[in-house]
């Protein structure tokens, strides 16, 4: 359904190479930071932000075995989360993608509908077709035996009654299949009615998968967030999870660590390998912070 192209992180840690809290050496003290702008466009509480801040960092520093971030209200280095058009167009393709997800669903719903009444289409059209060509016999054998007797000179009154009760049985006969056919045909009305809307649902699935795809289905990069050697900003998140990942990976620079190979590090370079529902630093994560803090073995 999705046509998602690789998020890059792209952080801007460049800037701020060489510059390491306030001119430390990377690891020497602990960095002290404060809760900078929190835009309530994100529906998130500076408290909620600390949290997740306090997370990223203690993965950080549980690697290490010592203090790497404490939160300080007073401290000059800001962390920030900063509104702008990237995170508007996040919750427009959220939105656009759980439309997509609610048409599918009620798509799938009229497609077992459609084909629950079609096996009964199929049951019941059946079981009138043999039941059409038994009346169909009734008929050939009743006529059949009128025209004989009728050359013999005619009936006796038991054989006239006899073929009288069989004549109002076929009636009989045929006007409950009639009332079946007709039953048949409502059914397949409702059958292409089913149709229909499903190839509605269908096409309006479709014209929104293509309207995806053109606006959020490209490999464009964009900073999710940005460490420039004097604060962190985060600009873009899809949720908690992602939140989490983004600020430690941003967390990382701020501890000097620059981009690594490993597709599921957490300081990787793209985004979409890493396990967002466990989210920990990997071997190749823990091993990088340990070279540029100097506890390497």
């Amino acid at each position: 359904m999705r046509k998602l192209g690789t998020i890059l992180f792209l952080c801007s840690c460049a800037l701020a190479a060489g510059w390491f809290w306030q001119h430390d050496q990377p690891c020497e003290h602990p960095l002290r930071y404060r809760i900078g702008e929190v835009d309530d466009r994100f529906d998130l509480s500076p408290r909620e932000y600390r949290k997740i801040i306090q997370k990223a960092g203690d993965m950080w520093a549980t690697a290490l075995g010592q203090e790497l971030f404490i939160y300080d209200p007073e401290a000059s280095f800001a962390i920030n989360l900063l509104y702008d058009e990237r995170q508007h167009t996040t919750i427009t393709s959220h939105e656009l993608s759980r439309k997509m997800q609610q048409t599918d669903h009620s798509n799938q719903k009229v497609r077992a509908l459609h084909n629950h009444w079609q096996d009964i289409y199929q049951t019941r059209s059946e079981a009138y077709q043999i039941s059409l060509d038994d009346l169909q016999k009734r008929r050939e054998a009743y006529n059949a035996t009128v025209e004989a007797k009728n050359r013999q000179g005619g009936v006796t009154q038991e054989e006239h009654d006899a073929l009288s009760a069989e004549r109002e049985a076929i009636d009989r006969t045929r006007e409950e299949l009639d009332a079946k056919h007709k039953a048949i045909e409502e059914i397949t009305q409702m059958l292409e009615s089913l149709q229909a809307q499903s190839t509605t649902l269908l096409t309006i699935y479709n014209r929104n998968a293509h309207t995806y795809n053109a606006l959020y289905g490209v490999n464009i990069p964009f900073h999710k967030g940005e460490y420039n050697g004097e604060s962190i900003t985060i600009f873009q998140f899809h949720n908690l999870d992602d939140l989490l990942l983004v600020i430690a990976h941003e967390m990382g620079h701020a501890l000097g660590l620059n981009h690594i190979d490993a597709p599921e590090a957490i300081m990787h370079a793209l985004m979409g390998s890493q396990d967002l529902n466990n989210l920990t630093l990997t071997p190749a994560d823990t091993q990088a912070l340990q070279t540029t803090c100097g506890h390497a073995n």
